[in-house]
């Protein structure tokens, strides 16, 4: 009998599922990242191979579809299809490697119109038009951005504290806050913590949260968030224009843009301002389900 492995590898978790024809769920596990980028290719090639041993049933054909994080450049695409390729007890032929946006895309809508926007450690936003086209905007990476995203709010956070620390910016309690989390005690040792290997993306995102507490009291910090929003609703814009649909749903997903969450309300106020004939909405399936469809 022919099943369906799905697997939506990100870069904090991996979780799989395997279902039969009618979708029922069969196994289902998770693991660690699977963004190539952040583990290497060696231990993602140990980690994927240890899952799918763990979730593959005897005499059964199995259909994979790989949606995983950093699979978007071909030097990554490259790596990736070698190791997909060479995990045991499955076909090359019937392994499906993409994004795991473009996996999060086909749950939300099934291969209907609409457009994604997923604002989390990093951004990016696909639209499709229903019809098999389907754009992009952003997704880049921090290097060129990542505009909205927790790795861009930490950034800026980082940059005003620093700012406040010059005195080229009146002093707010944003300093304190970001130089507690970093554990800048003395101005000497800014240098020293903001080029060290332990600052990694995540730990820079993970700064977010308490820019979004701030803002409630704290200018700088609500600045920063105002900007967000209004990053996130030019994505939108732009993949609507590049599209050149019309009435189209989005679906906000990732931290930054949860259901409480303050730059999620200041996103589609800022879109509702601007845009008369986009509609939010949830994901009719979650980016795993789209990974097996």
């Amino acid at each position: 009998m022919a099943v369906y492995l799905g697997v939506d590898g990100g870069g904090t978790q991996t979780r799989a599922i395997l279902v039969d024809a009618e979708g029922t769920i069969l196994q289902q596990a998770t693991t660690g990242s699977s963004n190539i980028n952040q583990v290497g290719e060696p231990a993602l090639a140990e980690r994927l191979g240890k899952l799918c041993a763990s979730m593959r049933c005897a005499d059964e054909t199995v259909y994979a579809c790989f949606g995983l994080a950093g699979s978007s450049s071909p030097t990554n695409q490259t790596s990736l299809n070698r190791i997909l390729s060479k995990i045991e007890g499955l076909h090359p032929e019937r392994i499906h490697l993409c994004s795991d946006a473009d996996i999060a895309l086909q749950g939300a809508f099934q291969g209907s119109k609409g457009m994604i926007l997923i604002a989390g450690t990093g951004s990016i936003c696909l639209a499709d038009n229903g019809d098999g086209k389907i754009t992009r905007i952003g997704g880049w990476g921090p290097a060129a951005g990542d505009p909205g995203s927790g790795h861009w709010i930490g950034n800026q956070a980082i940059s005003i504290a620093l700012k406040q620390a010059d005195g080229r910016l009146s002093e707010t309690q944003l300093k304190s806050e970001i130089f507690t989390q970093l554990e800048i005690n003395r101005l000497s040792e800014i240098t020293e913590r903001l080029h060290t290997p332990a600052l990694s993306r995540n730990k820079i995102a993970a700064l977010c949260p308490i820019i979004c507490d701030l803002a409630e009291t704290d200018r700088q910090a609500a600045k920063i968030l105002n900007q967000a929003a209004a990053d996130l609703v030019e994505m939108v814009i732009a993949g609507k224009e590049k599209l050149g649909i019309g009435n189209v749903p989005v679906c906000p997903m990732g931290g930054v843009l949860s259901q409480k969450s303050r730059v999620r309300n200041l996103f589609i106020n800022e879109l509702s301002n601007r845009v008369s004939n986009i509609r939010i909405q949830d994901p009719e399936l979650p980016a795993l389900a789209g990974a097996t469809l």
